[in-house]
């Protein structure tokens, strides 16, 4: 039995028992980006506390959970980030992390390699600065953005291109597709944006 065979027969077995064994976690609305497509709302709300966020984790894995992902906003805006990803490993989760790598410096690799996540996740959203900052808002985001995915590729840690597929970046797919291939990284595109 490979590893997907193994996933799709945990994952069956939840479907019957009636087990959530995957969840998102969004940990976050704060982000250091302002792109064009984000549904975030963001307002002065109140951020769970650190407990407050172990709590859940506890009961969610109590509850069955074996994938879990967490994101926001940019889930490292927070700066118990590690401490909640290390409880989540403590917890047994298989990790996924969902960033858009701005804030990804070399420190930062190695405290999230050392995580052994099932992947990181970053968003690109073009082949060029134009393109990716446009849609961002902030300049300098693609060059941080594919800097984290060098220094995450140099640590052995399995990579993910996100992408969403708009009018400001619907020639750049195929682009962003060889990027990802170039790094060895999984890669994902959708049209779909759903709060």
């Amino acid at each position: 039995i490979n590893g997907k065979e193994i996933n799709s027969i945990l994952l069956e077995d939840a479907i019957k028992r009636k087990i959530p064994a995957v969840c998102h976690f969004d940990i976050t609305h704060r982000c250091n980006l302002d792109c064009v497509h984000c549904y975030v709302v963001r307002q002065n709300r109140r951020e769970l506390t650190t407990i407050e966020v172990k709590n859940i984790l506890k009961q969610i894995a109590d509850a069955g959970v074996i994938y879990l992902t967490l994101s926001g906003g940019e889930m490292l805006a927070r700066r118990d980030f590690f401490e909640i990803a290390s409880h989540a490993r403590e917890l047994n989760f298989s990790l996924k992390l969902l960033t858009n790598g701005v804030l990804i410096t070399e420190k930062i690799a190695e405290q999230l390699a050392a995580l052994c996540p099932e992947m990181v996740a970053i968003s690109i959203y073009g082949t060029n600065t134009d393109i990716h900052d446009g849609i961002t808002r902030v300049p300098g985001s693609f060059q941080k953005s594919m800097s984290a995915l060098k220094i995450l590729k140099e640590r052995g840690v399995r990579l993910k291109i996100s992408t969403i597929i708009m009018k400001q970046n619907v020639n750049e797919w195929l682009g962003i597709y060889k990027i990802a291939k170039k790094l060895g990284a999984r890669f994902h595109a959708d049209y779909r944006i759903t709060p």
